[in-house]
């Protein structure tokens, strides 16, 4: 019986660390930084998105694959980051429907 228990044990243990591997480390994602967008400058974190000086804290952040990420904001917002590089990115703001490509800064 303990044997058994002992053994399940540890499948749940080795399962829950390959779910929690598997967790994307926010602070290392690449859309993390400072970008200038032509005129437009952005700064992105896991937890706030500032364009030009006007920051909005990060409620959640969805993750897609090939680096694309779905940021949603406090106030309402919701950015989509893609086409994700070491340095570049494209930003979308879905409210005001702009779309702009972007280099490291």
């Amino acid at each position: 019986m303990f044997r058994v228990f002992g053994v399940c044990a540890a499948l749940v243990a080795v399962g829950l660390a390959g779910c929690l591997s598997n967790k994307a480390d926010l602070g290392r994602d690449a859309f993390v930084g400072d970008w200038k967008c032509g005129d437009t400058r952005l700064a992105l974190s896991s937890r706030s998105v500032d364009v030009d000086g006007k920051s909005e804290s990060i409620a959640w952040i969805e993750t897609g694959g090939n680096a694309d990420y779905g940021l949603f904001t406090t106030k309402g917002g919701h950015y989509s980051v893609f086409n994700t590089t070491k340095r570049s990115l494209t930003f979308h703001d879905h409210k005001g429907g702009s779309t702009i490509d972007c280099k490291r800064a």
